[in-house]
């Protein structure tokens, strides 16, 4: 994976300046716009607590580089920021996760992968999922980026994942790299072919639907007993069929 990620950035013109241990650190500072990303390879059970102490707000700069795992990546940032100050702000951090199995693994680790990826704090983070399996081998005949590309423009192998998105690893993985990676853009045969979670709400969800969704999502005391009593009334005050709330959840599900 790490030789995968490397060809990636060095086909888009990206260069590793420096690297610690597992971490690197890629750069692209020859066009007006200027482009830093550190890259983390860890294990599956890693990212349970990979996180835990840089995403606290109050953890101090020695804390973090303390840290397990995190701290390596923590360390190899603050060394570039003191070499140039516009890395500060323009620096992005892809996680890569070794997976034994994506089915089952992903169900483990997917409410960490969020909480990664959604929290504010520090910079922007973009986690991407592989197993041994769904990594290109070696390839001689063509580079590393026509490859996924090629893979992700496969019309067929993009309608067997909206049934199974485990079932063609190569293509599972590719297609998150098109999506997670900020400088790789989707082939112009499958632009269209990509939803957007606004869009898949538009598509799935009746207006009285959108109103249920938007009450979860502005009241953020979720451990509050009185507020999943007032979510109730809601749900009532909706529509008092309740095949109408399974239908609701169900539309959940299907794209889960």
């Amino acid at each position: 994976m790490e030789n995968l990620i490397h060809h990636i950035f060095s086909e888009s013109s990206f260069v590793e300046s420096d690297h610690n241990g597992r971490v690197h650190f890629y750069e692209k500072t020859n066009e007006d716009k200027l482009e830093f990303f550190l890259v983390d390879f860890i294990l599956e059970n890693d990212i349970l607590n990979y996180f835990e102490v840089a995403l606290n707000s109050e953890s101090s700069v020695s804390e973090i580089n303390q840290t397990p795992l995190i701290g390596d990546v923590h360390f190899l940032f603050n060394e570039q920021v003191k070499k140039r100050k516009e890395i500060e702000k323009n620096t992005s951090l892809i996680v890569c996760i070794k997976m034994m199995d994506f089915a089952t693994g992903f169900q483990k680790i997917k409410n960490q992968v969020l909480l990664i990826e959604e929290h504010e704090y520090w910079f922007k983070k973009y986690v991407v999922l592989y197993t041994d399996e769904s990594v290109p081998k070696n390839l001689i005949d063509q580079s590393y980026l026509t490859h996924i590309t090629e893979l992700v423009s496969n019309s067929s192998s993009f309608g067997t994942m909206k049934n199974n998105m485990f079932l063609n690893g190569a293509y599972f993985l590719a297609l998150q790299l098109f999506i997670k990676i900020p400088f790789l853009n989707a082939p112009k045969g499958q632009q269209q072919a990509f939803v957007s979670p606004d869009q898949l709400i538009e598509m799935e969800l009746t207006a009285s639907d959108l109103s249920a969704v938007k009450n979860i999502l502005c009241d953020t005391d979720l451990d509050d007993e009185q507020w999943w009593e007032r979510f109730g009334a809601d749900c009532i005050s909706i529509n008092t069929d309740e095949q109408r709330i399974d239908a609701l959840l169900s539309k959940f599900e299907a794209h889960d």
